[in-house]
């Protein structure tokens, strides 16, 4: 499983749980935001959804082994083509952001990925702060 190429759907299933779980658990907003995410983005198109749960569970075992977390980051970098790396980092922030706070563990996760995915840190940042922008609340 771990030394196998995965296709470009199973990696972003991955790189959104990787970046759901970093502080250790995946909580219920990580969860429906990784839902809706596979519903609604093209990027998805043709994606079989039935397949998000075993491969969740899939991408639970690769983190739960000796260096999981650097086969995963190895399995996005092979599958993930240059050209959605941006899709691929929006996506991850998407998930990070979903609690409301991205905290320490989901940004080093997040640094991780953007060198996984060859991003510049400026087109990083920019899609950070368009995530920010879009999930803003109105104060209570």
């Amino acid at each position: 499983m771990t030394g196998q190429p995965v296709s470009v759907h199973t990696a972003l299933v991955y790189l959104m749980i990787v970046v759901a779980g970093s502080n250790g658990s995946i909580g219920t907003p990580e969860m429906q935001t990784i839902g809706r995410i596979v519903k609604e983005w093209p990027v998805f198109e043709n994606f079989n959804v039935e397949l998000l749960i075993p491969l969740s569970r899939d991408c639970g075992s690769i983190l739960n082994t000796d260096d999981g977390l650097d086969t995963v980051l190895g399995l996005l970098q092979t599958a993930i083509p240059e050209e959605l790396g941006e899709t691929a980092y929006s996506l991850a922030c998407e998930v990070a952001a979903a609690d409301g706070d991205v905290d320490q563990d989901e940004r080093q996760v997040l640094d991780a990925v953007r060198g996984t995915l060859g991003l510049e840190r400026l087109a990083a940042a920019a899609i950070e702060r368009a995530t920010a922008a879009r999930l803003k609340r109105l104060p209570s």
